[in-house]
């Protein structure tokens, strides 16, 4: 998983953390990357609520705009998986 690569941690490690970054961007990416409903990217994240997928999308979709690291480990992530497609 590239955020996992990009931060360090295991998913294991910030899946169940509200508004931990490492959560809300792997949502954000697989909204983003993925094509899939909220509730299947909920399905593949755990069992996760469409509704908490979405609010923690939309979530770290503002808080990216604010945060700088948070957009330089977005970037990071994308690259990531970017390499990995070729």
């Amino acid at each position: 998983m590239a955020v996992e690569t990009v931060l360090g941690r295991k998913w294991r490690d910030f899946a169940e953390e509200y508004g931990d970054a490492g959560r809300d961007m792997t949502i954000y990416i697989a909204r983003l990357r993925c094509g899939l409903t909220l509730g299947q990217i909920g399905g593949q994240l755990g069992g996760l609520d469409y509704k908490l997928v979405s609010s923690a999308a939309e979530r770290f979709r503002r808080r990216m705009k604010t945060d700088t690291k948070i957009e330089r480990l977005v970037k990071q992530c994308l690259s990531t998986l970017e390499n990995n497609e070729t």
